[in-house]
């Protein structure tokens, strides 16, 4: 493998209501670090942006990989922590963002896969590895209707972007991406904040790669309870919301949203699931702004 000191990665880790060494993304990135090729030492750093409310007194550090630790106790969502990763980046020797959820399990040599990847494809300027929650691929996936669809299968190497969409969790996107196109809609604080990335960076990114590995993740959904789901639906609505850019957006955004709350109303039985849509996505009438 080429070894270009130009490339070097920094993985924004987003965390929140949990101390990040105790997390499974921050564990199994020192397990790779440790099992870096040697030629490869120095050429990752970690930005933790820490959303939540009180801050973790106990701190950690993995050996050979430099560490930034930011706390935020506004909990402003993952636009704006992947944003201030990309502008510490930019002030910095980091030329690759890797965007990392708390929940999201590296495996094994995962970040020997990203040079590799970026080596073989020099000119591809987002490289994405298979992400799973057990047997199920759920990034990429397949994308319409305003809305991700799981893949069955994925075929590893160059891929049009737009077709299939990678999601928030371990894409490495090149700086110019952010420098040159766009960055993240930090009014989008969780829920679309991918799908309306990749859609406004189309036009001009064509491809992606998508990398010959998989990574383990899970959702906090698959453990909510009802408080957390609401709070959770909350976010949901207001990221389709603020995703809206034509009159057929409001409508099938819409459309995705009142589905996602009749099945949280069926879950939870529970209506207060369609009074939250009701406020915080109907009432706001973004197509009258359109």
């Amino acid at each position: 493998m080429q070894n270009d000191i130009a490339n070097k990665l920094l993985i924004v880790l987003v965390v929140y209501q949990q101390n990040y060494f105790d997390t499974i993304a921050y564990k199994s990135l020192g397990y790779n670090i440790r099992k870096l090729d040697p030629s490869n030492a120095g050429r990752f750093g970690i930005f933790i942006y820490d959303n939540s409310p009180n801050k973790y007194n106990e701190t950690s550090s993995i050996p050979g990989l430099t560490q930034t630790y930011y706390h935020n106790p506004e909990n402003p969502g993952v636009s704006t922590a992947y944003n201030a990763g990309y502008y510490y980046a930019k002030n910095t020797e980091y030329n690759w963002l890797i965007l990392a959820d708390q929940d999201t399990e590296f495996s094994a040599a995962g970040l020997e896969e990203y040079l590799k990847s970026i080596s073989v494809f020099p000119d591809v300027l987002i490289h994405s590895p298979i992400l799973r929650i057990d047997n199920q691929i759920i990034s990429p996936s397949k994308y319409k209707f305003r809305r991700g669809f799981p893949l069955k299968a994925v075929e590893p190497g160059k891929q049009n972007l737009g077709d299939i969409v990678p999601l928030n969790s371990g894409m490495c996107i090149n700086l110019r991406v952010f420098e040159r196109i766009a960055i993240y809609n930090e009014k989008i604080r969780l829920d679309f904040s991918d799908f309306d990335f990749i859609r406004r960076i189309t036009p001009q990114v064509k491809y992606f790669v998508v990398m010959p590995v998989a990574f383990n993740h899970s959702l906090s959904s698959y453990s909510e309870t009802y408080d957390s789901a609401l709070n959770r639906f909350k976010y949901y609505c207001d990221g389709a919301y603020h995703s809206i850019i034509t009159v057929t957006d409001f409508f099938l955004f819409g459309l995705v949203t009142f589905m996602r709350g009749i099945k949280l109303c069926y879950k939870f039985r529970r209506l207060k699931f369609l009074k939250v849509f009701y406020n915080s996505y109907v009432l706001k009438k973004k197509f009258n702004e359109i």
